[in-house]
């Protein structure tokens, strides 16, 4: 696409221009500011701009390092490569600035297209929506990368990135990607942790052909406020993962019957707060001898098939489970809920193990249990555990209440402090 500066400011004048734009993506950048619109009036936004181009590739190409190239609103058809440093690419926000292929497909496993290649130091990208490629956004070997605000969705791949040397992400939607939705690969066995906040992760991976639907990670992953929901894959559906350090992790329930572990985990593991649902489904957690950490998990399981594997697999660790609910919620007492395989040594302490022929088994002797329930729906007297959204809170006459021992856990799944009552409640959560 031919590239325009406005002939009103001249081509050497407006790059020297540091004045940011006063309206639109531009509004409060300090430094050089270049400024995308095409010929269209949807994506002309009217005030001052600095430097105007007609396509994202011709402003990218006129930006030095420290340059931020705010995009207007609209549907882009490009294929860009950012491997300048220090450049920041500002849409208009991920449902408003949609960048798809030069020539987009129905299927976007048609298509050859990467729309997004970073493999520059101190990157930034705000604010846009890349649908349609092979891949979405593809960070290159070193690259260091700040996401905010980043929509990646109806790739074939989401979200691919191989030996990176940092990566900063809020606020990143991994939607409806064919194949998978993030894949972080990592060769160096000197690998570093991934921080993600506010992440979500739904409806990708091809069912029976993609190994991990939602995310594969050769990180150890840092993850605060994540949503998972209906991801498939051959071998874990929403997330396999080297070590796992989780904070408020929501796993929604799959659409349709899938015997597959929705997240497989590897290494060290620390769950705060996290509330699964399951449909004939399972958790596996290999520790490979590291620590184990679950606190405040809420896991229930809808299916009635009574051939389901247990809900949730420890193997090789060592550590703690406490204020734990773990329920079964259909139909008379089956299956197994807790499977500790290995040389492990944990202690489940304070939790509730819910309508479970065999709520725990634990073939080495390797499970201290100190303080728990066990007992069928009826016995656990559970608020409302019937529903797509059940609600495993303990009614007042449950015998949950206020019978748990105080370890020191100062709140519940929903942030409740604990205990409300005479004494902590067992399981995840406080009856409020």
């Amino acid at each position: 696409m031919h590239v325009r500066p406005l002939p009103i400011l001249g081509g050497l004048l407006a790059l020297m221009l540091t004045t940011a734009c006063m309206d639109g993506p531009c509004a409060n950048v300090d430094g050089p500011v270049l400024y995308a619109w095409d010929d269209t009036l949807s994506h002309r936004l009217e005030g001052t701009n600095p430097l105007a181009y007609d396509s994202i590739a011709g402003a990218l190409d006129a930006a030095t390092p420290g340059t931020t190239v705010c995009v207007s609103a609209g549907v882009w058809q490009e294929e860009l490569t950012i491997s300048k440093d220090n450049i920041h690419l500002r849409g208009a926000g991920s449902g408003r600035t949609i960048i798809e292929p030069k020539e987009p497909r129905r299927d976007p496993r048609d298509s050859n297209a990467t729309i997004l290649e970073v493999s520059g130091n101190n990157v930034h990208l705000e604010g846009l929506q890349l649908r349609g490629g092979k891949v979405g956004l593809q960070l290159k070997p070193q690259s260091q990368t700040t996401l905010r605000d980043i929509d990646l969705r109806t790739n074939t791949i989401g979200l691919d990135s191989k030996d990176i040397a940092g990566l900063d992400a809020r606020d990143l939607s991994l939607i409806r990607n064919t194949e998978i939705g993030g894949n972080f690969s990592y060769l160096s066995e000197d690998v570093f942790p991934l921080e993600l906040m506010d992440l979500r992760v739904e409806g990708n991976g091809q069912r029976g052909v993609s190994e991990v639907g939602g995310i594969h990670s050769d990180h150890p992953l840092v993850l605060t406020r994540a949503h998972f929901q209906d991801n498939t894959g051959t071998v874990a559906g929403d997330l396999q993962t080297q070590g796992l350090d989780a904070v408020d992790l929501h796993i929604g329930q799959a659409f349709s019957l899938d015997p597959t572990p929705r997240v497989q985990i590897f290494g060290t593991t620390v769950i705060r707060e996290a509330l699964i649902h399951l449909l004939g489904s399972s958790i596996h957690i290999h520790c490979e001898g590291q620590l184990l950490s679950l606190v405040n998990l809420a896991l229930s399981d809808q299916s009635v098939d009574p051939t389901n594997e247990p809900n949730l697999v420890i193997q090789e660790c060592e550590g703690e489970i406490q204020h734990l609910t773990l329920a079964k919620l259909v139909g008379d007492p089956r299956g197994t809920g807790l499977h500790v395989l290995g040389e492990s040594d944990v202690l489940l302490e304070n939790s509730a193990l819910v309508n479970y022929a065999e709520p725990y088994l634990d073939e080495e002797e390797s499970l201290e249990l100190k303080n728990n329930f066990v007992g069928d729906l009826t016995e656990a007297a559970l608020l409302s555990p019937i529903g797509a959204q059940p609600n495993l809170r303990p009614q007042r006459d449950s015998p949950l209440v206020n019978a748990a021992s105080d370890i020191g856990i100062q709140r519940d799944l929903e942030g409740w402090s604990r205990p409300l009552g005479g004494a902590p409640d067992i399981g995840a959560y406080e009856r409020r």
